[in-house]
Formats: structure tokens, sequence, C-alpha cells
């Protein structure tokens, strides 16, 4: 199943151990996935507050799709 995670450089979680290994990672652990989005200068609610990146993001995501 095709997926994509998207996160923000401000955010608490992707600060903590690990997650630097992890994040490049994903694609191998599911492969479906594809590359990580991290969104420059977002913290919180990026729905919201940045939804221009965010909105970007998910429509490059939905376009990549195959029919």
């Amino acid at each position: 199943m095709p997926g994509r995670y998207v996160t923000r450089d401000r955010d608490l979680v992707y600060g903590f151990p690990g997650m630097d290994q992890l994040i490049p990672a994903l694609p191998t652990l599911h492969p479906g996935i594809g590359p990580a989005h991290i969104l420059p200068g977002c913290g919180h609610c990026i729905a919201e507050g940045h939804s221009d990146q965010v909105n970007a993001t998910l429509l490059e995501f939905l376009g990549s799709l195959k029919s």
C-alpha cells in the first residue's frame, strides 16, 4: 500500500534518538511508503499553520500514484 511519511523539522519526535536513522530507512521497512518529507520551519499542527506546504506534498504524492 502506498504511503508517505510527512513530518516537520521542529517536531519533538523528529529529534528523538534514532529518528535520524529510522526516517531514512522507512522505504526499506515499508516498500510502498516512499521517501520521507521533512517540512522545514514547521512545528505542531502543520496542516493548519503550513497548509500550502502540506497540500503541495500531498498533491505530489497523489500525482505519483499509478491508476
